[in-house]
């Protein structure tokens, strides 16, 4: 999925993590996101469990279609544009993951907090590659 030869060929933003900084927080970001998620799906049954459940999912569907998006599809800009939302996804799942249980709202915080920097980063490539298609 990954292409090198894309993502070396473009301009990146001097705070861009190396490629093995981004392997380990994925990894340790996506055990914090599964042990919230879980945390919700056993909690006793409500229209915030729910909400968050639903929102979990579509935060995540958008999670996995950003990488072929970018770096298979090689389109930036339309990446940012699951980026954001994504931001938002996260934070709504965030939202409704406290209202659930308050262990499962700090587990997902890292995980929102990086979707934001990866945003930023996202953001800055579109930015510094403005030859880049969609």
């Amino acid at each position: 999925m990954y292409n090198g030869k894309f993502y070396k060929s473009l301009k990146k933003p001097k705070v861009t993590p190396a490629p093995k900084v981004f392997k380990i927080a994925w990894t340790i970001l996506y055990i914090l996101m599964f042990l919230a998620l879980s945390l919700v799906i056993i909690a006793p049954e409500s229209v915030s469990r729910t909400k968050g459940i639903w929102y979990f999912s579509l935060q995540f569907l958008i999670n996995v279609l950003w990488s072929p998006i970018f770096f298979i599809f090689e389109m930036p800009k339309t990446a940012l544009f699951l980026s954001i939302l994504l931001v938002i996804f996260v934070g709504v799942t965030i939202y409704f993951f406290s209202q659930t249980t308050l262990i499962a709202f700090v587990l997902l915080l890292p995980y929102w907090i990086w979707v934001c920097f990866a945003c930023f980063l996202n953001w800055e490539i579109v930015v510094m590659n403005p030859e880049k298609r969609l």
